[in-house]
């Protein structure tokens, strides 16, 4: 998102605060992106947990949020 944000034009100073606004009003919600990456990944592109994983990190989602989305995931499925 940052990233984004420097390429429209929007100072460093102006960076925490939309990012902190776009949090507390639900737009950006980590665990929500993680669940929608992992499933649409998997059903999608039949990608294993382990590639998954590897994609979430690369885009800097934490830990817990993978976790909880790759745990979505069925065995029966999978």
């Amino acid at each position: 998102m940052k990233e984004k944000l420097y390429n429209l034009g929007v100072g460093k100073k102006d960076h925490d605060g939309i990012i902190a606004t776009l949090i507390e009003e639900d737009y950006l919600n980590e665990e929500r992106f993680a669940f929608a990456f992992a499933g649409g990944r998997f059903r999608i592109k039949q990608w294993g947990r382990v590639k998954i994983k590897y994609e979430l990190k690369q885009k800097q989602v934490s830990d817990y949020s993978i976790n909880k989305a790759l745990k979505q995931i069925k065995e029966k499925e999978y």
